[in-house]
């Protein structure tokens, strides 16, 4: 037969642990208070194969556009020729991104 050790009564009680409850000298990282927006454009990133964009509200003209992907106008252009639409340029309306002169 066992017996527990004698306790003395000036010790606290020993405190017992909840196994799902985390070291609290542990914190999560900090969380931002900004979430990422959805991608808009599946334009690769290396920017050296054609890609595709829907123009958004802020998209001012086709230079603004053509400058946020590093191409020329005139190359914009040439590869929107048969988009429906592509002269009007109105949000929503989803353009042909070409490769980078640079490619």
């Amino acid at each position: 037969m066992t017996t527990d050790p004698p306790t003395d009564p000036t010790d606290p009680e020993p405190q017992q642990t909840d196994p799902q409850q985390t070291d609290p000298r542990q914190t999560d990282p900090p969380q931002s208070d900004q979430t990422d927006p959805p991608p808009r454009t599946t334009a690769p990133p290396d920017n050296c194969s054609t890609g595709s964009y829907t123009i958004q509200e802020g998209d001012t003209s086709r230079l603004a556009v053509a400058q946020k992907f590093d191409v020329s106008v005139e190359a914009m252009d040439a590869a929107n020729q048969g988009t429906d639409g592509y002269s009007a340029f109105y949000v929503g309306l989803e353009i042909i991104i070409p490769a980078g002169s640079d490619c």
